[in-house]
């Protein structure tokens, strides 16, 4: 599309949410170079699962321990695209839908990832997570930073089911 229409290839982000969140993830290791930033809402970390029962699986509880080894393993030979795209992952606490544990996964997966790609850069320091009441649903926001660049950012929504937050209500899977 950036070849074909007058759009800044710095400025292409992916977003997905649950399934389309795990895509995002995926997208956001094997094409990094494509994206300059990355939303995964409600989703799975990149190699959680190579079928539908480890998936279903993945969603109520969380990667196996092998799903995690071969996570790992993949990411570590994604090599076309060696760039730590910058990550927001949402996730609601009362996702019972897919396990709220996804989204430590896949800031495990990322940070890792990151510190991988650019030894020379140094450790992904975690902040404080932090409380904030926004006036709606509150959330628990924590940074992940190299080299004073947030690169991770996990904001986990409280009382959040499986619904984009901050969305259309008229709509199916949203949560104002």
């Amino acid at each position: 599309v950036t070849e074909r229409r007058p759009i800044d290839p710095r400025r292409v982000y992916v977003v997905g949410m649950s399934a389309g969140g795990a895509m995002a993830c995926i997208l956001a290791v094997r094409h990094s170079r494509l994206f300059a930033a990355c939303a995964i809402h409600s989703g799975m970390m990149y190699g959680a699962a190579s079928s539908a029962m480890q998936a279903l699986a993945a969603m109520r509880s969380g990667p196996s321990a092998t799903s995690i080894d071969e996570a790992r393993r993949l990411v570590r030979e994604a090599g076309e695209s060696e760039v730590a795209v910058p990550t927001l992952v949402i996730h609601g606490d009362g996702d019972a839908t897919v396990n709220p544990v996804n989204a430590d996964r896949i800031i495990e997966q990322l940070r890792a990832r990151a510190e991988y790609i650019d030894p020379s850069a140094g450790p992904l320091f975690a902040s404080d997570e932090r409380r904030i009441d926004s006036g709606g649903h509150a959330y628990r926001q924590q940074d992940y930073t190299q080299q004073g660049r947030i690169v991770l950012r996990k904001v986990l929504v409280e009382g959040l089911g499986h619904a984009w937050s901050g969305g259309d209500t008229q709509y199916e899977f949203n949560d104002a």
